[in-house]
């Protein structure tokens, strides 16, 4: 499946926060290459990173501070992983507090309209 340009929604996860939505999003691929935008609780952000066969990489920036995200496709158009902050020292990382998941995923899927067929 090609990932899909447009529109997504998704959350994020953090100790005290909950779970978050992820507004306005707005991603698009060209090749490996993905880029997008949308805001948050935190403010703002900017995408930019990298989709290969099954994992993605993307770094959110916010005007004052970064976040990175890993995961992968699910197989239903979805990146499901890990954010973390990379200022942190990786041995210092608490989970749910500087690292923990994520999900995003396409608000609509090309063809997601089309009838269904019978295949027997």
């Amino acid at each position: 499946m090609r990932p899909y340009t447009g529109p997504w929604a998704g959350w994020w996860e953090q100790e005290g926060y909950g779970r978050q939505p992820m507004q306005g999003i707005v991603m698009s691929f060209d090749g490996r290459v993905l880029r997008g935008r949308g805001a948050d609780l935190a403010g703002p952000f900017e995408m930019n990173g990298t989709s290969d066969i099954g994992e993605v990489a993307i770094v959110k920036q916010y005007p004052m501070h970064q976040v990175a995200y890993a995961g992968r496709w699910n197989g239903e158009g979805a990146i499901l992983g890990e954010w973390w902050f990379p200022d942190v020292p990786q041995e210092r990382h608490v989970e749910g507090i500087t690292r923990g998941r994520f999900s995003l995923w396409p608000e609509r899927l090309p063809g997601a309209d089309a009838p269904i067929e019978d295949i027997r």
